[in-house]
């Protein structure tokens, strides 16, 4: 296998820890105030005063060239009451992923009563390949009838949003323009995609002068921590949003409309590979990563370090605050396995169906039965099914919020891709499958990467991106879970470092 196809491997991993947790607060928001010097009431207290009515253009930057523009409007509408205000976003994002341009593009929309009380919320997120959609409706109270879209398939939620609640608010900088150094503000957001809360602290530092294409101005600087990830920011008296930085070298820049679009002119291959300046950088190497049977590594600059994740063929050598030590081994075949759908009752959660993992779907069932056909046992069954993912699912670099019906549709992706896949065929045909996120060793670096983990009477990790049917020691698992717990790995990016103590063939 080339190395191109292995480092398309991490795309998805990188960009669903690095987008994900960067543009929810570059450029989304999606936020339930907390507490502060005073309570922010949702939309209400951060409008209260009248009509607003805003344009807003940020550039966006990665190592000081242009990749991509974010831009907001606030307006106001009193011909319709369930949308008085409404608040947009649209984010353009041009990467370059090892060598290969890809557009990712993201819209956010949320219209408010005239109580500001939010009444319905859009997103979508597109690439080459895949586009979601998350529609929400308030249809009571506090509940909100919310439709996710992929590729066709349509699946509602009942889910309780709060009247305090801001599904998408840059409106919050205006609140951040009212504080003062020494106070903080802790935010409780709610992602519309991933149903699920997680909370923000910011903390207000110093003022301080700021270089802007305007002149120096006098700007608050903030941090923003959210998922263990720190952002800084600063913004102006006004509440206006000046500059963000991300810990991984990408920048936000108030700016007019031309200047915003002005990585159109950039040539594809200036921009920097994200996924190789993203990378985990290494000292040592291993010389034959997909043979190597066993691996001694330490892992610095890691949230993650005090918290090893529980792998039978990981052993904590050593952990303090300073790095983690791991010994780890490849993953082998189980001598023995249960029959397919023979599972114990402490299993039933990695069996069920998902938003993104439809094991349940039609479409689902009906291939994965066919691909084990009348295989014995669970080894045989999961061999069958990494077999039929690994040759069928084409190898391609896809910036996308990954669903297993989408890629049974389209048959292209990478690691994410590959995964999701193959956990929903595992589950639907009764067995136990997990998706593990962490570092795979590829030329000289660990990347970002997803592989399945199945449980045929113990814990069997296979690899159908990169053609393995037991995986490498080189496959250190971190987290296990969709995009909620890959979001964790946000922390590490742009601060964890590599040390290989050992390797063995």
């Amino acid at each position: 296998m080339s190395l191109s196809r292995c480092r398309k491997a991490s795309i998805r991993v990188l960009i669903a820890a690095c987008w994900l947790v960067a543009m929810a607060w570059l450029v989304r928001y999606e936020a339930f105030p907390g507490w502060f010097a005073h309570s922010l009431a949702g939309y209400r207290g951060m409008l209260t005063g009248g009509a607003v009515i805003l344009d807003s253009w940020m550039k966006i930057s990665f190592r000081d060239v242009p990749m991509g523009y974010s831009h907001t409007r606030v307006d106001s509408n009193e011909r319709d009451p369930a949308g008085v205000y409404v608040v947009e976003n649209r984010t353009v994002l041009q990467l370059n992923l090892m060598g290969q341009p890809h557009t990712l593009t993201v819209a956010s929309e949320a219209a408010l009563d005239a109580l500001y009380h939010l009444q319905r919320f859009k997103f979508t997120m597109s690439s080459q390949l895949y586009t979601a959609r998350v529609d929400g409706r308030r249809t009571g109270r506090t509940r909100f009838w919310v439709r996710m879209w992929t590729g066709g398939q349509t699946q509602q939620f009942l889910v309780e949003i709060p009247d305090d609640v801001i599904v998408y608010s840059p409106l919050i900088e205006m609140s951040l323009g009212r504080m003062k150094p020494g106070q903080d503000l802790r935010v409780r957001t709610f992602d519309p995609v991933m149903l699920t809360p997680a909370d923000v602290v910011i903390r207000a530092l110093n003022w301080e002068m700021l270089p802007t294409a305007e002149g120096e101005v006098e700007a608050l600087m903030l941090t923003m921590e959210m998922h263990r990830t720190q952002v800084r920011a600063w913004v102006d008296r006004d509440g206006r949003m000046l500059r963000q930085e991300t810990p991984f070298g990408w920048v936000m820049e108030a700016c007019e409309p031309e200047d915003a679009l002005g990585f159109l002119d950039i040539p594809d291959v200036a921009a920097p590979d994200l996924l190789r300046a993203l990378s985990v950088p290494v000292e040592g190497k291993i010389s034959d990563p997909r043979a190597c049977r066993r691996m001694v590594v330490r892992l610095a600059g890691t949230a993650l370090a005090d918290e090893p994740f529980p792998v039978d063929r990981q052993r904590v050598v050593h952990a303090d605050d300073q790095y983690v030590e791991l010994d780890i081994s490849a993953a082998t075949v189980p001598a023995e396995a249960w029959p397919v759908g023979v599972a114990p009752p402490r299993m039933r959660r990695w069996l069920e169906s998902t938003a993104f993992v439809q094991a349940e779907h039609p479409d689902i069932v009906r291939r994965a039965k066919a691909i084990i056909g009348d295989a014995a046992d669970g080894v045989e069954a999961a061999r069958a099914i990494y077999e039929w993912v690994h040759r069928n699912v084409k190898k391609k670099a896809a910036v996308s919020l990954p669903s297993a019906v989408d890629v049974l549709k389209q048959l292209e992706g990478d690691c994410n891709e590959h995964t999701y896949l193959f956990v929903a065929l595992a589950r639907a045909v009764g067995i136990p499958a997990q998706i593990r996120v962490g570092l795979v060793y590829l030329d000289g670096a660990f990347y970002y990467h997803a592989w399945p983990a199945v449980f045929v009477g113990e814990w069997w990790e296979m690899d159908p991106t990169l053609g393995q049917e037991s995986v490498d020691a080189t496959h250190i698992a971190l987290l296990e879970g969709e995009l909620a717990a890959q979001l964790q790995l946000a922390g590490m990016i742009g601060r964890a470092r590599a040390t290989i103590v050992a390797e063995e063939y």
